[in-house]
């Protein structure tokens, strides 16, 4: 038998929310790179797409050492990520 149907809605909308998340991320990383591919500084990026100029000053980095595959967002360091709802058991 599968998981509860209230259990089963967080599993899939948790999922769709860290999809949603990696689309959009990937997105801004993409308009980054394009916008930066302009000429424009860190700074003229960072104002038009309404970000820090520090995010702007990463992903120009990565986009010209990796290209492409700079723009994805590898794994990240420590350990995996928890829901809410198993941090609040383990309480």
């Amino acid at each position: 038998m599968g998981p509860a149907p209230h259990r089963a809605h967080a599993l899939v909308s948790c999922a769709l929310g860290e999809l949603r998340t990696s689309s959009q991320a990937l997105t801004r990383q993409s308009r980054i790179a394009l916008e930066s591919s302009t000429g424009a500084s860190n700074k003229e990026v960072a104002a038009q797409l309404g970000v820090e100029t520090h995010t702007v000053s990463r992903w120009r980095a990565r986009f010209v050492r990796d290209r492409l595959e700079g723009l994805t967002v590898g794994p990240h360091p420590g350990g995996p990520r928890r829901s809410p709802t198993s941090r609040s058991r383990k309480q």
